[in-house]
């Protein structure tokens, strides 16, 4: 796969892909639920290897999508998945989601789109390694720990940051990660706050070459109500992390309307 292929999604995951968690279709009656893979324990627990988003396949028809499911499922609230996402913002939500337009899209300005950079059409690798699970972005050369030692995260929120500070555990052959120490988002049509928890239940799904991540996140002063997605990704050997450069080509900030 040349670097040229590699590097044209990279539009398309402005234009498409919701990497700062933006607006999604309001969806009716939600899918049942995937049953895990039917793997041993140990295996189920090894997420080791190179993964890349379903957009990658379905959408973007740039290899076999083997077992992934055709559709991920979209942005919703956890209490009434039916009403538009957009509509459960609150007022102070509302107000930042009101400025946002091309001119202010963070990914322009190479704003790390922080945990959920793997919704992008870039590959991400996990490494695994004593108490701590690693994940190396190719989008904006992210790198993300996901600590498995028993600590707890930091009193206070003293280094808010894009990426927060993450920490797993394992629940059978789903690994639970909370995620706190956010820093308030930039201008973007679903923004957060610094009060931003995320929950990911991360597990192998069908034939063991599918990722499901599936995201909760809360914060009152954002939304009004819990709000979640679900994500799928396929083990990809023929994928390597290749370099990522955000130099600012695609910063339309100059041609804003006067």
């Amino acid at each position: 796969m040349t670097t040229l292929v590699r590097r044209l999604p990279l539009l398309v995951s402005i234009l498409a892909v919701q990497a700062f968690g933006q607006e999604q279709e309001v969806i009716g009656e939600l899918p049942p639920t995937e049953p895990s893979a039917k793997l041993s324990l140990a295996d189920a627990r090894d997420l080791t290897g190179t993964w890349m988003t379903s957009y990658w396949y379905n959408g973007l028809n740039m290899g076999p999508k083997g077992a992934l499911p055709e559709k991920e499922i979209p942005l919703h609230g956890v209490n009434d998945p039916r009403t538009p996402v957009m509509d459960l913002l609150t007022p102070w939500a509302k107000q930042i989601s009101d400025k946002s337009s091309i001119y202010t899209d963070p990914i322009l300005s190479c704003y790390s789109p922080g945990p959920q950079a793997y919704s992008a059409p870039y590959a991400f690798e996990i490494i695994p390694s004593p108490g701590r699970l690693t994940i190396l972005f190719e989008y904006f050369h992210e790198v993300r720990r996901i600590y498995m030692d028993g600590r707890k995260a930091p009193e206070g929120n003293p280094n808010p940051s894009s990426m927060g500070y993450s920490i797993g555990h394992w629940e059978g052959e789903t690994l639970v990660v909370e995620t706190n120490g956010f820093k308030d988002s930039p201008i973007v049509r679903m923004p957060h706050s610094e009060e931003l928890r995320e929950t990911e239940r991360i597990r192998r799904i069908r034939d063991g070459n599918v990722l499901e991540i599936e995201v909760t996140k809360v914060d009152s002063k954002a939304y009004t109500q819990p709000l979640r997605q679900t994500y799928y990704f396929r083990k990809d050997l023929s994928l390597e992390i290749i370099e990522h450069n955000c130099d600012g080509m695609l910063d339309y900030t100059t041609h804003r309307p006067k």
